[in-house]
């Protein structure tokens, strides 16, 4: 089989296909991280599952809030529950599309698991 010397081909690979494999591999590593962090410190006691506002500079009791718009309780555990979901379609088949991301990829990294 030939190579694909295509200029078209070789610049749409070069420029979307590995980088946006790239931004997958990391997003991956960034989402599997939060989770690990979020397990491992029980973050859940301090975040529940409720309708609080977090003061985190976006909702101030005084002075002026930084232009974020404010993120509630639920709205985090949402996040967290949704990149579980991610992390699992990452991995089920025996990592394929996390592998498959990775072969595309040019800074692949190896995930923890």
């Amino acid at each position: 089989m030939a190579n694909n010397v295509n200029a078209q081909a070789i610049a749409f690979a070069n420029n979307y296909a590995r980088r946006t494999a790239d931004n997958v591999v990391s997003c991956y590593l960034t989402m599997k991280r939060t989770v690990q962090v979020w397990n491992g410190q029980s973050i859940v006691t301090v975040i529940p599952n409720d309708a609080n506002l977090i003061q985190d500079g976006a909702t101030v009791a005084s002075g002026t809030a930084d232009g974020r718009a404010p993120i509630t309780d639920a709205q985090v555990n949402v996040l967290i529950s949704n990149l579980a979901t991610l992390i699992a379609q990452f991995e089920a088949s025996s990592n394929l599309i996390l592998n498959q991301m990775q072969q595309v990829s040019v800074n692949a990294q190896s995930a923890v698991q």
